[in-house]
């Protein structure tokens, strides 16, 4: 039998066209492609790619102080978000080696590693939207000093140039109207607070359906993988049932008319059994007798 090696497409060569149309693993499309359209190998590997690119990105705003979604959070909260970030990168990064092995036990451990950090990722992303909604008062601390400093900046850079061209300039500034959104601080609140949601249920959708897929995926190759066993359990049975069929003809005592054909030549002496050398002792002593 000819050994075909495996390819990306067919890692399993060895199982016949006939035989992989029977491989249905699961009975939506959207489970047995990528997004319908896709392998779900390469879907995965896109996946890998994506959650890799992600994550790295996060964790480096997060170690920096800033986040991508929050003008401003708390410190200790990003720090836990890079930590998770980083982890994910990692995993991340096992799930593309173990879809480059493909093999059913090193997928069985990266999509249950996969599912573990997709969890952990949205619980960290739900406190900390959460914990940035109870925070109002933070915030609009921390947006009008930003403001206020950012105004008065530009402010002295007016008065500084009109000062050096001889001109005198009166300006009247009130940082702080009552009752107004004088640096728009709370539209700003109000508008991450939307974007937070969602980006939430956005990366949720993405993240669950790539997990799922990647969970498909494995399901797939421990069918084929059963398959290629099955299928050389079967090669295994009938190559021992052709050798034992052999041996068996080849056991069959000779018929009559097989009898008048000469007796094969004896063998070596070195190698005649116990019986054989004391018939040919007591016949060489009988016809010495005779004599």
């Amino acid at each position: 039998m000819i050994r075909h090696l495996p390819t990306w497409m067919y890692p399993y060569p060895d199982i016949l066209p006939q035989q992989r149309s029977r491989t249905l693993h699961a009975a939506h499309s959207y489970t047995r492609k990528f997004c319908g359209c896709m392998s779900l190998r390469g879907g995965c590997t896109v996946a890998c790619f994506i959650w890799t690119g992600l994550n790295l990105y996060g964790c480096i705003l997060a170690f920096q102080g800033r986040s991508p979604i929050f003008s401003y959070i708390d410190r200790t909260a990003l720090l836990i978000q890079g930590a998770i970030c980083l982890i994910f990168v990692l995993v991340a990064l096992f799930a593309f080696f173990a879809v480059f092995v493909n093999m059913p036990g090193s997928l069985s451990f990266a999509h249950r590693s996969v599912w573990l950090m997709v969890i952990t990722f949205l619980i960290d992303y739900f406190v900390n939207m959460v914990l940035f909604g109870v925070q109002q008062s933070q915030f609009q601390d921390w947006c009008i000093d930003k403001s206020r400093d950012a105004v008065n900046s530009e402010l002295s850079n007016v008065i500084a140039s009109n000062s050096n061209n001889g001109t005198t300039v009166q300006l009247t500034f009130s940082p702080n109207v009552p009752g107004s959104d004088l640096y728009n601080c709370t539209r700003l609140w109000q508008d991450e607070v939307k974007f937070s949601v969602i980006t939430f249920v956005m990366i949720a959708v993405c993240y669950v359906y790539w997990a799922t897929c990647l969970w498909s995926y494995e399901q797939k190759v421990l069918v084929l993988f059963t398959s290629e066993l099955q299928q050389g359990a079967i090669e295994d049975s009938a190559r021992m049932a052709n050798l034992n069929s052999m041996n068996g003809m080849m056991n069959i005592k000779p018929s009559k008319e097989q009898g008048n054909y000469p007796a094969p030549p004896p063998s070596d002496n070195n190698q005649q059994t116990l019986a054989q050398v004391t018939t040919n002792a007591l016949s060489s002593l009988w016809s010495k007798i005779r004599s």
